[in-house]
């Protein structure tokens, strides 16, 4: 059970890392709105009932109960000031629509910068590990222990062949010649200690066989030995069939990155996770992609698993990629998000003609009560997902 894994060390991990996020995205609006002297009555971490409050100047600084947003409260946004007591000049609709602008972006560009802060912090400052062709094998599995290989020996390739009610389903399937030169794809979860496949058994009588090559010596891929597992069927804790686990896996090895490599590392993982999150966005939109999207309970259930099953540097990995997404949703040109602000000021710009207060109001109704909407079900579902 996914429940299992969330503690009370992860949940407070949880509350300080989504706090850094939402902090750093609202000081993006509230930093370059008072460098434009916009009037800023409230910077808030949080939303609901104030747990704690502190005025300094003209502003107050809250921090609220519930942890998943903030605000910056400006004037001509969020609040109008009717006594005159601070002049128009002063209010987000009163200074250049260029400077607005920034205001607006400065949160998703922090983001941006955040995420890429946290995926350097992984590859700079924690131990890495990646996936070789050397094999642990476990010592109560029966299939590895009717074989003759031994944990540190090294893998040269895996070739699969599979009998599904009695025909050979490869055809289908393709069979497998995968090269240990690629140990990511030689040891997918499909060759792993959870062993899955692209096509399930079907009744007890399915096998799926596995011929694996191997060698003890890492440098010698000549006249490898070669090993036949067959793979029963058998009962998951669901009452599912499932092939059964091989008792064989990677050996991880552990590194540490130069400054140059930490760098290009950083990079790379910047812009894979800027392409995925738009790809997965823009599959939204036509029905796709929607088992990816995630609330907080999911969030807290990932980064809890993450926690416990692997190391901290995976942590700033994944807080890193959590940002990058927070920054591309809220680019999105959806009302109540920083894009749809960024939209109206574009619109302006080009109009040369204010978009009516009554008009963005309504707008901005609407979008917050979809994404309110959106965030009820997303939740509902995430929780229900703790339970399988």
């Amino acid at each position: 059970m996914i429940l299992a894994s969330i503690s009370i060390v992860s949940i407070l991990l949880f509350i300080v890392s989504i706090g850094l996020l939402v902090t750093i995205h609202e000081l993006g609006h509230f930093s370059m709105a008072k460098l434009f002297n916009v009037y800023v009555n409230e910077f808030s971490i949080g939303f609901g009932p104030q747990l704690f409050h502190k005025k300094k100047g003209e502003t107050t600084y809250s921090i609220r109960a519930i942890p998943l947003g903030g605000y910056v409260s400006m004037f001509g946004e969020g609040i109008e000031i009717e006594d005159g007591s601070v002049p128009q000049t002063r209010s987000l609709t009163g200074i250049k629509k260029w400077k607005r602008a920034i205001i607006m972006a400065a949160g998703i560009i922090l983001n941006f910068v955040l995420g890429y802060v946290l995926f350097f912090s992984n590859n700079a400052f924690c131990n890495q590990r990646e996936l070789t062709n050397q094999v642990t094998v476990i010592e109560e599995s029966r299939i590895a222990n009717e074989t003759d290989i031994k944990t540190g020996d090294y893998i040269i390739r895996i070739e699969k062949d599979c009998s599904i009610n009695g025909a050979n389903a490869c055809s289908s399937l393709k069979k497998s010649d995968i090269s240990a030169s690629n140990p990511s794809e030689l040891w997918s979860s499909e060759y792993g200690f959870t062993y899955t496949s692209e096509t399930t058994p079907k009744t007890e009588q399915d096998r799926m066989k596995i011929t694996i090559f191997y060698t003890s010596d890492k440098n010698s891929t000549e006249s490898p030995h070669q090993v036949d597992i067959t793979l029963k069927p058998v009962l998951n804790e669901k009452g599912n069939l499932e092939w059964e686990k091989m008792g064989v896996s990677s050996y991880f090895r552990q590194f540490r990155y130069t400054f140059g490599e930490a760098v290009r590392q950083t990079n790379k993982d910047f812009g894979e996770n800027t392409v995925l999150i738009f790809k997965t966005l823009g599959g939204l939109f036509i029905g796709k992609n929607w088992d990816q999207i995630g609330g907080p309970v999911a969030i807290l259930s990932t980064s809890s698993q993450v926690l416990e099953m692997h190391y901290f540097g995976l942590y700033l990995y994944l807080w890193g990629a959590i940002s990058v997404n927070l920054a591309i949703f809220n680019l999105l040109p959806f009302p109540g998000l920083d894009g749809w602000h960024l939209l109206v000021v574009a619109i302006e710009g080009i109009t040369r003609k204010e978009v009516p207060e009554k008009v963005k109001s309504v707008m901005s109704a609407i979008g917050l009560v979809l994404l309110f909407g959106l965030m009820i079900f997303v939740t509902g579902r995430d929780i229900i997902g703790l339970f399988k």
